[in-house]
Formats: C-alpha cells, structure tokens, sequence
C-alpha cells in the first residue's frame, strides 16, 4: 500500500513536512507518480511503519534523562 504526506503525518502524529523529512533522514525515499490529481509522491507503508519501529527502538535504548541521581554524602557536623 502506498501512504500520501498527509497519510504518512497521521502514522508518524506530526506534521506532513516533518514527517517527510524524517522518513527521508532514515533514507527511505517516495516514489513519484507524476503529475495528475491525487497522484505525486508516496511512501510504501512498510517502509513508513519500520522507520517508526526503529525510533522506538532507539528511544526505548536511551537512559531516561527524568531519572533520578545518587543522593550526595554529606558530612555530618559534629
């Protein structure tokens, strides 16, 4: 199934210029139907759906940054 910049923007819960420029950061790139109502590029469906697997994958690899630190040792006055 081919996906249009409006469909791909909806899977990805973004805009339809960024989402573009997300898929092609992951190099996944449309295939252009040519001039013509409703025609233009598109995205495999596929492809759109792995890019997202793959950033939440890296997402789920990162150390949460909210996570709390070790409490100091602090000398106790005496």
């Amino acid at each position: 199934m081919l996906l249009n910049k409006h469909q791909i923007a909806e899977r990805m819960s973004t805009t339809p210029d960024i989402a573009r420029n997300i898929l092609s950061e992951h190099g996944v790139n449309p295939i252009d139907l040519g001039w013509g109502r409703g025609r233009c590029f598109r995205w495999h469906a596929s492809e759109v759906d792995a890019v997202i697997r793959q950033m939440h994958e890296d997402a789920q690899d990162k150390k949460p940054s909210g996570e709390a630190l070790p409490p100091s040792k602090k000398k106790k006055k005496e």
